[in-house]
């Protein structure tokens, strides 16, 4: 199966990523099935703790979102061309 060209499955996201990424590995072509998100250290483990974001980080990044995806700002762009401001 390693001796299949890249672009024989153009579907699959490791014939995409290893054309152009081949410095970052030329034997993990099997490894994007699983998440790199997934952590093996319990909940509890300082070293998991380090990396998590504060709670109001959280809250503000969500905030935002919810903001900018409210359904008045996803309208269509009228055909109408817009003429440049001229000062």
């Amino acid at each position: 199966m390693s001796d299949s060209p890249a672009g024989s499955n153009p579907r699959t996201p490791e014939s995409s990523g290893s054309g152009g990424g081949s410095s970052s590995g030329g034997g993990g072509g099997k490894r994007p099935a699983v998440p790199a998100v997934v952590s093996l250290l319990p909940p509890a483990d300082p070293l998991r703790q380090a990396n998590r974001l504060p709670i109001r980080v959280l809250k503000m990044l969500s905030a935002h979102t919810g903001h900018l995806l409210h359904p008045e700002y996803l309208q269509p762009l009228s055909s109408t061309p817009v003429s440049p401001i001229e000062a």
